[in-house]
């Protein structure tokens, strides 16, 4: 796996590398009409796939139709893996909407106490299908086939392998910073959302490179291991 700052510095590495933090940001920025997220997935989706292959030196914005293909099966897969946390987390926001509506003080205690520990059970359970989402992800870039991302006898090693590990709470790291910075970036009207968006998106780029140096990392150690087997085992 590459070192935190040369991670950090992985969007930069090519030429004119402004041009795609550029059209990465205005697309962030412009997120919430659907497509530019989808271009934004396709996009990721190309770093993760240079990654696995070796290749240091950031894709560039092309082939829109095959980012937006692309970027639809990313959002697929996240969403599968995400359905049940984002049905809990809607399903006790409804119901603290319910507890608050009835008017009593009872009825509204009820529903923010349920509203805290509904919220909290869902945090926990976005960060562990993340984790797994965020594998099958790459397992999909690698094998370019939908199906491999929902392969759990490829992707349990994985799951479980200390290199993966690490690469995932790196990257978590890097967002959850970048969330931080980006809060303090919105508190300027306009200007900040406009440099929040770019912030995101350039951390992004860094944040799915770590994850796909941990899923190589972690499958080049277990292919290793498989070999060492194979070579010991009697004739």
């Amino acid at each position: 796996m590459v070192g935190i700052e040369e991670a950090l510095r992985y969007p930069m590495e090519r030429e004119n590398w402004y041009t795609t933090i550029v059209i990465g940001g205005i697309l962030s920025l412009f997120s919430f009409l659907i497509i530019p997220l989808f271009l934004v997935y396709g996009y990721l989706l190309q770093v993760i796939q240079r990654r696995l292959a070796g290749q240091f030196e950031p894709p560039v914005f092309e082939e829109w139709g095959q980012l937006l293909v692309d970027g639809v099966k990313v959002w697929i897969i996240g969403l599968i893996y995400l359905l049940i946390p984002i049905l809990i987390a809607v399903f006790t926001v409804g119901s603290a909407l319910v507890g608050f509506v009835t008017g009593t003080e009872v009825g509204a205690a009820i529903g923010l106490a349920g509203m805290v520990v509904g919220l909290f059970v869902s945090f926990v359970l976005f960060l562990v299908f993340g984790y797994i989402a965020a594998a099958a992800i790459v397992n999909f870039a690698h094998e370019q086939e939908f199906g491999a991302a929902f392969d759990f006898a490829s992707l349990k090693p994985i799951l479980l392998h200390g290199d993966y590990v690490v690469g995932w709470l790196m990257a978590v790291g890097v967002l959850i910073g970048g969330g931080i910075l980006g809060g303090f970036l919105n508190a300027v009207p306009v200007l900040g959302a406009i440099l929040a968006a770019f912030l995101l998106f350039y951390l992004q780029v860094v944040a799915v490179g770590m994850i796909a140096d941990g899923f190589a990392a972690a499958a080049e150690s277990l292919a290793l291991g498989d070999q060492a087997v194979t070579d010991e085992a009697p004739a």
